[in-house]
C-alpha cells in the first residue's frame, strides 16, 4: 500500500509502498477513503512537540474509510462496513499494533494510522457508520469519539 512517513521532522513526508502485515486477533483492516489531519500530527510533523522518537513513523488518528477485511474474533464490523477509525479506545477487542514495514525495517504506528491507502486498526478503534453518512465529515469524528 502507499503510505506517507514521517521520516524527518520538518521534512515534507515521504511516499512509501509498505508491506501490510497479516491480521491477527482483533485486527480490521480498513480502506482508508478519507483523512483529517490534527493539530498534534502537525507539531510532530514540524517538531513544536519535541524530537519523535519513533521516526520513520506511519501518522494519521483520525479518518473515514470502508472495511475490507476482518482478523479472528472480530464480530463489531463486517466487510463493506463504514467505519470512523480513531485513537480513542471503544468497544470490542482492543488488539496489539499492527507490525507495518517498508524493505524489511519496522514502520512505527501508532494504534491508527490514516496516511494511507489501507490501515490495520483494533476493532475498539472503530465505529461503525451509517451507509448514507458523509465521508468527509466522517474523517473529522475521529480525533473526537
Amino acid at each position: 500500500m502507499k503510505a506517507a512517513v514521517l521520516v524527518r521532522q520538518n521534512s515534507a513526508l515521504e511516499l512509501y509502498d509498505v508491506e501490510v502485515p497479516k491480521l491477527e486477533v482483533g485486527q480490521v483492516l480498513v480502506r482508508v477513503k478519507y483523512s483529517g489531519i490534527c493539530g498534534k500530527q502537525i507539531d510532530e510533523i514540524t517538531g513544536r512537540q519535541g524530537d519523535d522518537k519513533h521516526i520513520p513513523h506511519l501518522l494519521g488518528h483520525e479518518g473515514g474509510g470502508e472495511v475490507v477485511e476482518i482478523g479472528p474474533g472480530v464480530t463489531k464490523v463486517k466487510p463493506g462496513d463504514r467505519v470512523v477509525m480513531h485513537w480513542v479506545k471503544g468497544s470490542g477487542i482492543d488488539s496489539r499494533p499492527p507490525r507495518f514495514s517498508y524493505r524489511g525495517q519496522v514502520l512505527s504506528a501508532g494504534w491508527v494510522t490514516t496516511f494511507s491507502d489501507y490501515t490495520i486498526a483494533s476493532e475498539n478503534r472503530l465505529t461503525p457508520m451509517p451507509a448514507d453518512a458523509p465521508g468527509d465529515v466522517l474523517a473529522l469524528l475521529g480525533c473526537a469519539v
